[in-house]
């Protein structure tokens, strides 16, 4: 099987559900398609009280409180390619209500 690195996978398309305002912190969840081809759901949208955003990725926490991950990023390349196209996305959408 062939490696790829991020310089050759693509975020074809990225949505946004914005969250209840109430929900302190809590922007909303993003999914994203790879490549046309795969749908990553429920990338979790943070702001803190400085105003910057960060990005969480679904796990599940076993019985015993270990966690796995159900997707996320395997580099620093692959990481920021899902920030730029979820954040890019952020300002072509009405978030100035979250800032």
């Amino acid at each position: 099987m062939e490696n790829q690195n991020a310089d050759e996978t693509r975020i074809t398309q990225v949505k946004i559900r914005f969250a209840d305002k109430t929900k302190k912190g809590l922007v909303g969840w993003a999914s994203c398609i790879l490549d046309n081809a795969i749908f990553l759901n429920n990338v979790m949208i943070l702001r803190d009280e400085s105003g910057r955003y960060s990005l969480r990725f679904p796990i599940k926490k076993s019985k015993r409180n270990k966690i796995y991950s159900y997707f996320e990023p395997v580099s620093d390349e692959s990481m920021q390619m899902f920030t730029k196209a979820i954040y890019d996305k952020l300002k072509e959408t009405d978030a100035d209500e979250y800032r």
